[in-house]
């Protein structure tokens, strides 16, 4: 298949492609869970702002929060105009010491391949996204991987490549898990040949770098299933978490898997309990000195008639429009992420142990 790195802009779409089109407006819902309380934002000296439109309440001219680091805020184009609300959320973050350094707008997306095509030009019909390799000592290529979907191809079915290598979507990660492998064998030697060298230390200390590094892709691996899996099922599973928060939970599930198979495998199950325990000890004190500060703010969970500790959205309903505390979320996630159903709402309320 031939690949480019540029797409002709005058290019015409021929007939069958679908046209380029960016959706005008975020969804209530997506803004609410997006913007931040305004009182609550981190002090900035100058910083751009991604701007977007959105549907907001009657009467509201724009609000403003971070996402994930950057500063978002959002107006109503029913209701007042770009350059209007530029200048009156300007003045309400001046307020609170922020200097906006510019207004940003919100990046186009390709409507065929979100998400994987990194094309941004109206009307294009050639997909790709290039630019993800791994480099020499000198800075050169050293292998690289990337998407492409082509209309000049005799197959335009999208393809994923290494090197000069493409495979169909189904086919890749056979071919990325042999890539893996090839470089473990590769860090064995390594590290191998380090010990024999005398170099021991730095041999375990590359060893213990490896661990952290897989830990960190295994966490984020979790937390990519649980995003594939919303898309599958959003009216089941509604993920609407910021990324530190999907990330926690990823780790949270890594270390229950962890656990499980630690005390299936371990010929010493009460050892094994033990420094569990011991472990959940360290963290106990200052575990329950947070939730009774913030279960003071908080009604009983109307799931298990305990307090709104730490307070989330139950998966009991398509919307996740009930708050329950947050042992009662931690206990669906759990049963989600094992394949179980959770209790009903005409169950409720279930049995947790009372908290002091």
């Amino acid at each position: 298949m031939k690949r480019t790195t540029t797409i002709d802009k005058n290019a015409t779409a021929p007939t069958g492609h679908l046209p380029f089109a960016v959706q005008a407006a975020l969804r209530t819902s997506e803004a609410a869970a997006l913007l931040a309380d305004a009182d609550t934002a981190r002090q900035h000296e100058t910083s751009p702002v991604l701007l977007r439109e959105a549907e907001l309440n009657r009467g509201e001219f724009g609000v403003w929060g971070h996402e994930g680091g950057r500063i978002v805020a959002a107006y109503d184009p029913t209701q007042i105009s770009r350059e209007d609300a530029e200048t009156r959320l300007r003045a309400q973050m001046n307020a609170k010491g922020i200097s906006v350094s510019e207004f940003l707008a919100e990046p186009a997306v390709c409507p065929i391949w979100s998400g994987v095509c990194t094309v941004a030009e109206p009307g294009h019909y050639d997909h790709c996204n290039h630019g993800h390799q791994a480099v020499n000592k000198s800075g050169g290529q050293l292998l690289d991987v990337g998407f492409a979907a082509l209309s000049n191809d005799s197959n335009p079915a999208p393809v994923i490549y290494i090197g000069s290598e493409d495979y169909a979507p189904g086919e890749f990660h056979a071919a990325s898990a042999s890539v893996r492998r090839l470089m473990d064998t590769g860090d064995d030697m390594a590290e191998t040949t380090m010990l024999r060298q005398g170099n021991g230390t730095t041999a375990l200390a590359r060893i213990d770098q490896k661990v952290q590094d897989e830990t960190t892709r295994l966490v984020a691996l979790v937390a990519h299933r649980r995003q594939v899996a919303d898309q599958l099922h959003p009216a089941r599973t509604p993920l609407d978490d910021p990324e530190d928060k999907q990330t926690a939970h990823a780790a949270f599930a890594l270390a229950v898997d962890a656990i499980d198979i630690a005390m299936a495998e371990s010929p010493d199950k009460a050892v094994m309990l033990l420094a569990l325990r011991a472990m959940v000890n360290l963290y106990a004190e200052d575990i329950e000195t947070a939730l009774e500060t913030v279960a003071a703010e908080y009604d009983d969970c109307p799931r298990c008639r305990n307090k709104m500790d730490l307070p989330g959205k139950s998966r009991a309903t398509p919307d996740r429009e009930i708050k329950i505390c947050g042992p009662c979320c931690s206990d669906e996630a759990m049963r989600e992420a094992a394949g179980r159903p959770w209790p009903a709402v005409a169950e409720w309320p279930v049995t947790r142990q009372a908290r002091a």
